[in-house]
């Protein structure tokens, strides 16, 4: 299958593009952080999840998309650019990948959402998010 993966370049996805793969995927990248280049034996392309463009680029000829592209630091960001990355930048994958008849997406998204507990949470838990 090939697969496209948004935030590539984070800590979770270097580790899962190493696993897919193993698996034997074909992967493509799409980072802010990229450089335009194949290395680790697929191509990474530059650009942002905001950017029609650079979306409709990367995800072309795709079967299935994982985005872990996000805000999502505590602090030292606005709450303006928490929604446009991860409400406005969803939405374009969303509209280009139904352009292109993508199909199978894989969002990936935070625990936050949970706020803070002193046991372990799961998507029974009630949600008392804390922040943003």
């Amino acid at each position: 299958m090939k697969i496209l993966i948004i935030g590539n370049e984070g800590f979770i996805g270097g580790h899962l593009s190493r696993l897919l793969i193993n698996n034997g995927h074909t992967l493509v990248g799409l980072d802010i952080a990229a450089d335009n280049t194949e290395r680790d034996g697929y191509f990474r392309y530059k650009g942002d999840i905001l950017n029609r463009a650079d979306v409709l680029k990367a995800a072309d000829g795709c079967d299935m998309v994982i985005n872990l592209a996000a805000k999502h630091h505590d602090f030292g960001i606005s709450r303006e650019d928490f929604f446009l990355i991860n409400e406005k930048g969803t939405q374009n994958l969303v509209d280009c990948l139904a352009e292109l008849n993508i199909k199978k997406l894989v969002f990936y998204s935070s625990v936050a959402v949970y706020g803070l507990h002193d046991l372990a949470t799961s998507e029974d838990t009630r949600y008392e998010p804390n922040n943003d």
